[in-house]
């Protein structure tokens, strides 16, 4: 039996905004669980979405990465996140 994952894909309002897409993602990170995600920046511009701040494991780099993908309009993720330890 094989099984499907399905992946969710997030709209922002109004479609194409670049500006309504890096908020999306920025709202994403400041009511995530993890604290340290909200203090990651991104902006969108013509359907990249680029990340930058530090966080503390690469774990949290590739959530941050994970959760810009879910919106429709990022096509592209460009991850400028640094991983430092403490």
């Amino acid at each position: 039996m094989t099984t499907h994952a399905t992946q969710r894909r997030y709209r922002a309002d109004p479609p194409g905004s670049s500006t309504a897409s890096g908020e999306v993602i920025q709202r994403c990170f400041e009511d995530s669980p993890y604290p340290a995600l909200r203090g990651i920046r991104c902006t969108v511009h013509a359907g990249v979405a680029q990340l930058d701040g530090m966080l503390p494991s690469f774990y949290l780099k590739q959530l941050a990465q994970e959760i810009a993908r879910q919106l429709e309009d990022v096509k592209q993720v460009n991850n400028q996140i640094e991983v430092i330890s403490e």
